[in-house]
């Protein structure tokens, strides 16, 4: 059964359901509307055999731009080890318009085995009070604003209707929250168009679930790798085969 409304607030006066920062002015007849948090997250290609220093990347992208990119602070890139490092420091020290054009850029050399946890990086970083311009064909982790969680329902959450009638996806398959986790929710984001998404927006709703017996609630099960999460949180699919994963993938 979909608690309403009534249920909702009921269960976050009692305490058997969390919304931080909670407004009675989002709650819906069966959901509660939640915001867009600060943070995203862009997956990050791994030094190769093609690409064996992180350097490498930032050659091929400055040879893209055809001399009308200037590195600012330019001996600071060359301690760069890794692509994180890389594009830290590009972050720090080229306008946001030129990072999200190379951060973009890089995109295309990921490729991820998940069982592997060397082959996968992600970088985050704040979006600017403008926004940030959410391009088609490209993936993002975002992060709703609220803490949420219960210890006796199960909770999804969705699309808001308006925001996919403009080609939006806030999730793909990773909607479902199980009974006592907590934390903050993050995203998965893409869209068939390019669409500015800003802090603070409404972004989804959440909709609470009542379920039978509980044998082991998500915060009492061993390798609950998301619990208490805060900010964006990219994937630790690869610890289910370890802390580590299965090594490295050479």
């Amino acid at each position: 059964m979909i608690l309403s409304d009534k249920r909702i607030i009921d269960g976050v006066e009692s305490g058997d359901i969390t919304i931080s920062d909670f407004d009675i002015k989002r709650i819906n007849p069966a959901s509660y509307d939640v915001l867009l948090g600060k943070q995203i997250a862009m997956y990050l290609p791994k030094c190769n055999d093609k690409y064996k220093l992180a350097t490498d990347y930032l050659l091929k992208f400055l040879n893209k731009t055809k001399g009308h990119l200037t590195l600012n602070n330019k001996q600071s890139f060359n301690g760069c080890l890794t692509v994180h490092s890389l594009v830290e420091t590009f972050y720090k020290n080229q306008p946001f318009g030129q990072f999200c054009e190379f951060i973009h850029f890089l995109q295309q050399f990921i490729i991820i085995d998940p069982l592997y946890k060397n082959t996968y990086d992600a970088f985050t970083f704040d979006i600017p009070k403008e926004g940030f311009v959410v391009r088609k064909n490209h993936f993002y982790l975002y992060s709703i604003k609220e803490t949420i969680g219960s210890k006796i329902y199960a909770s999804e959450i969705k699309n808001k209707s308006s925001l996919a009638r403009l080609s939006l996806l806030i999730h793909f398959v990773a909607s479902w929250i199980d009974p006592g986790f907590v934390g903050k929710i993050t995203l998965e984001v893409s869209s068939w168009f390019d669409i500015i998404l800003r802090p603070g927006m409404k972004i989804g709703q959440i909709i609470f679930h009542t379920v039978s017996e509980i044998r082991e609630r998500y915060d009492e099960k061993i390798g609950s790798k998301y619990m208490n999460q805060e900010g964006v949180q990219p994937s630790k699919y690869s610890e289910n085969y370890g802390k580590e994963g299965l090594g490295i993938n050479q």
